[in-house]
């Protein structure tokens, strides 16, 4: 049940909180900052779909295998995490026994596409902004999109594409945003990033099939070009980092309340070396001015 799930999460979380405030009463009168550098929230996105995507709209050739998920010691090894725990043990001689024995030399990863054959492909970036990497000439080895004015065009024409998938479970954009890499950042090493980031809508959850009842682990993901690409989340984490996070600070001069501002990431580190009066030139944040009080 709901309950029974949330209820140990409860409990974890007082725990915690009993601790600090413990070690925060051990402290007398001097600072303390608790910093959650991002939040948390539901599992969101399509990462899981982006090569099909891709494929379906004609711009990256897949390897033939690279949807096979058939094999015997993937349903195993898939059916055993939706089991208990003394069921999982008890089928653990079956899993090793099905899985295929370690390669004498291992092999790179593959992507599941044939990188010379498209003119982009996926690259790890995480989940909840999924990267694509252009086949340009010149760079890669085997390279199709030439840099400038093709290339540009390119990527102009995959955001659209990508933009007007839309999620068949609520109707909505599929994809929150589409950005050139290179609008971002900048620096030497720019070129072993992905060229686009592309930004998954996080409206709505995204289930998965190991974990409950596997509500809302399908996607239909459809758009007037594309047709519909569908495909099942088998990954079997629940939540996913947001770019808001918290503090809490406590000292002598800090006022009880909350603030009225919201302040940057990037503002800690400046902050803390003027608490200890060692102050960082050239940094892009700025010190909180709220917790410098504590300090003086």
């Amino acid at each position: 049940t709901i309950a029974a799930q949330v209820e140990p999460m409860r409990e974890v979380y007082a725990a915690v909180d009993r601790e600090v405030g413990t070690i925060v009463d051990a402290l007398d009168d001097v600072p303390v900052i608790v910093l959650a550098a991002h939040g948390m929230a539901w599992w969101f996105g399509a990462q899981f779909l982006l090569r099909r995507i891709l494929v379906a709209l004609g711009v990256t050739v897949a390897l033939p295998d690279a949807d096979a998920q058939g094999a015997p010691g993937g349903v195993v090894d898939r059916t055993a995490q939706r089991l208990p725990r003394w069921a999982k043990e008890l089928l653990r001689p079956v899993r090793d026994a099905l899985r295929p024995a370690p390669a004498a030399t291992h092999a790179p990863p593959t992507l599941g596409v044939d990188a010379a054959a498209s003119l982009c492909f996926p690259v790890h970036n995480g989940l909840a902004v999924g990267g694509i990497r252009l086949n340009l000439a010149g760079r890669e080895p085997q390279g199709r999109l030439a840099a400038g004015r093709e290339a540009d065009e390119f990527c102009a024409r995959l955001a659209r594409q990508l933009l007007a998938l839309r999620d068949e479970r609520s109707g909505r954009a599929l994809v929150r945003s589409v950005r050139r890499t290179a609008d971002l950042y900048q620096g030497a090493h720019l070129g072993d990033l992905p060229d686009l980031l592309v930004e998954w809508n996080d409206d709505a959850p995204t289930g998965s099939a190991i974990v409950g009842n596997g509500a809302a682990a399908t996607i239909r993901a459809a758009s007037p070009e594309l047709g519909v690409v569908e495909g099942t989340n088998t990954y079997g984490r629940t939540g996913e980092h947001r770019p808001r996070g918290f503090f809490v600070a406590r000292g002598p001069g800090i006022a009880p309340g909350r603030m009225a501002r919201e302040v940057s990431l990037l503002d800690f580190a400046p902050t803390f070396c003027a608490m200890l009066g060692a102050p960082l030139p050239g940094a892009e944040g700025a010190p909180i001015a709220e917790l410098l009080a504590a300090s003086r």
